[in-house]
Formats: structure tokens, sequence, C-alpha cells
């Protein structure tokens, strides 16, 4: 059974891993975990782009992720970016 609300499962892209951030957006470094394609994240809140800018396009998804495959972890995912999918969200309905 799962303990967070949202799981998130990478899909391979361009590279075969996905960065992890300290915040739901692309101008601050990359932490040094990441995401291997087919890795399984987990996370409770969900931020979605209103507005297109610089690091994200308008209805781009980002997850911030509290495990990574198990282990303990504190960073943000996109689930899209730029309008690319790079995750298969699933919403676990588990509420706080």
């Amino acid at each position: 059974m799962a303990k967070y609300r949202y799981s998130a499962t990478s899909i391979p892209g361009d590279s075969d891993n996905h960065n992890l951030r300290p915040d739901h957006n692309t101008s601050k470094p990359r932490l040094a975990t990441q995401c291997k394609a087919g890795e399984t994240v987990e996370g409770n809140e969900i931020w979605t782009a209103t507005k297109t800018t610089a690091e994200n396009e308008a209805g781009d998804i980002w997850l911030h992720v509290l495990s990574l495959e198990g282990h303990p972890i504190n960073g943000w995912m996109a689930i899209t970016h730029k309008g690319e999918k790079m995750s298969v969200l699933t919403d676990n309905d588990i509420v706080d």
C-alpha cells in the first residue's frame, strides 16, 4: 500500500536520469540525487505552473518528492516540463 498521496514513475527521454531540484523550476542547480528511468518517487504535493516563464510552460506539473524507491529524500521532480511528459503520475487517493 502506498504511503504518500502521489507516486510517479519516470519514463525514458533524452536522458535516462531525471533531475531532482530544490524547487519546482530549473533556475536552481539540480540536486545530487537523480531518478533513473523506471524508478518510482512519492510525495504529497503537486505544483502546476499557471503561466509560461523561462523555467516552465503554463500547465507544467511538478511533484514534491519525499521518497525515491522507498528511501527518504526532499526535492522536486517534473512530471511534465516544457510541455513534455517526463513521468507517469498516479493519485493514490490518500489524504493526510
